[in-house]
């Protein structure tokens, strides 16, 4: 259908009935009007996507400039294999927004690009950033002791750990346990959500937790990484500031963005929201859990499943379930940066936009230039015993996304996120920029997929991307 293209971008509607991935290319355009609607029909196939996970086909809209519009094809065709629920795609190419997508299935009407939903891990970019910034204010360095900055952080053997030890997570501390009793879960100190609200409280915690690894040895830090920053921030920031207050001020409202890590009860009636979802429990079973039992599916959903709960990642220190607190009120008022921070797709990459151009986006810097530099310097490749997975994370905590590989990942990532540093949330959000090719890339949705660093849903829309950058003047 590329004959039916715009020469300018324009707002498009597509109208995406259910089809698998095999009968794309047999689908005809209909007439088009001045949003561009066309429906794509076959009749189902044995496989997969036809079965689910989400929905019956969907509507696509949105913008893209020429020379994306393969991104725009990838993107519908995972609405016509039932791939998603509601879910956003936003790129930049240099300071250029050139795509700007939202779609929803059959089941998640009133979705919209403005519509907020919780990105998980994708919101530990904004740690990087914030560090960043308090690194450029001269408030920190990266090889600084925390406890040269907090004290009483270094009780309990912990007065060797770095800010970076922390960023790269290998700050010790993948989890808050009790002195003596480290490898009990019963005995494990979990962070409630009365901690979080009260920052001297979480503080403290945190003082009393002993180190559950040597500095140095990467565990994941799924949520401690973001519990560290607050108070690290806490303490050294002129304005006594957390973690989210110090997002929204000096981040999300220069930008004019929503994006969140902790947004008031009373500010949540001005937004919309969407509950993250998980894939249907038959479909989980059916496609999933039973191949994984008998040895066949995927392979990194079939690791996961049978070789990692040994591993410290199911003790994440937390008192509440993902992702059904994350749907309330109260879960989204709580700042977790790690993992429970609030956006859509066109805030995600606005930030990584500034990133990606030298630390500003038009009237806006975020980091000086050197300051946005030191953000992927320091690269320190190593293997994580929580999450099975090697690769290098930089001195502010950036995963260098093209080293990264092991059983839990697609053998393919280290190909589609060549050249591109950031991370991506549980469900599958991804949070990206590539420096030298000036790219950014939000992608946010509420369908909910158990695969890491977005999944079978993100190779052909990264490849897509890296295309129609390499082509572009």
């Amino acid at each position: 259908g590329t004959q039916f293209i715009f020469f300018h971008a324009v707002a498009r509607s597509r109208d995406i009935r259910m089809t698998c991935c095999f009968c794309l290319l047999k689908s005809t355009p209909a007439k088009l009007s001045v949003e561009e609607t066309r429906k794509i029909s076959c009749k189902p196939r044995k496989c997969k996507e036809c079965f689910g996970p989400f929905g019956k086909g969907g509507v696509v809209k949105g913008v893209v400039e020429p020379g994306w519009v393969k991104v725009r094809q990838e993107f519908e065709s995972l609405f016509a294999r039932n791939l998603h629920l509601g879910a956003q795609l936003v790129v930049y190419h240099g300071e250029k927004k050139v795509v700007d997508l939202y779609g929803y299935s059959s089941q998640q009407t009133g979705y919209t690009a403005d519509t907020l939903q919780c990105v998980y891990s994708s919101g530990k970019n904004l740690e990087c950033v914030a560090v960043g910034m308090l690194v450029d204010r001269g408030l920190l360095k990266y090889n600084d002791r925390i406890c040269d900055h907090w004290p009483e952080f270094g009780r309990l053997c912990k007065q060797d750990i770095t800010v970076s030890d922390v960023m790269r997570h290998e700050g010790g501390l993948p989890l808050l346990a009790t002195p003596g009793y480290l490898n009990d879960w019963e005995y494990d100190r979990p962070v409630s959500p009365e901690i979080v609200r009260d920052i001297e409280k979480l503080v403290k915690h945190i003082e009393d937790s002993p180190l559950y690894k040597e500095g140095g040895e990467r565990a994941y830090h799924t949520v401690t990484r973001g519990f560290i920053v607050t108070c690290l921030l806490y303490k050294v920031d002129p304005r006594r500031r957390t973690l989210g207050q110090f997002i929204r001020e000096e981040i999300s409202t220069p930008l004019g963005i929503t994006y969140f890590c902790g947004m008031p009860e009373a500010e949540q009636e001005k937004h919309s929201f969407a509950d993250m979802t998980p894939v249907p429990q038959r479909w989980f079973k059916l496609f999933e859990q039973y191949p994984a039992r008998m040895g066949c599916g995927d392979p990194t959903v079939r690791y996961a499943m049978t070789q990692m709960a040994g591993s410290v990642l199911p003790r994440a220190g937390i008192t509440w379930m993902f992702p059904f607190f994350n749907n309330t009120v109260e879960g989204r008022a709580l700042e977790v940066c790690s993992a429970g921070c609030i956006a859509n797709a066109r805030a995600i990459a606005k930030v990584n936009a500034c990133l990606a151009n030298g630390g500003a986006l038009g009237p806006v810097r975020l980091l000086s230039e050197a300051a946005c530099v030191g953000l992927i310097q320091e690269p320190k490749h190593g293997w994580d015993c929580s999450l099975m997975v090697e690769g290098a994370f930089t001195q502010s905590g950036l995963c260098d996304l093209g080293t990264y590989k092991g059983p839990t990942i697609a053998k393919e990532a280290s190909e589609i996120f060549q050249g591109f540093y950031g991370w991506g949330g549980m469900g599958g959000s991804l949070s990206l920029f590539d420096p030298k090719r000036r790219l950014s890339v939000g992608y946010a949705m509420n369908g909910m997929h158990n695969h890491v660093f977005g999944g079978p849903r993100a190779a052909g829309i990264m490849r897509a991307i890296q295309a129609a950058a390499d082509s572009s003047p």
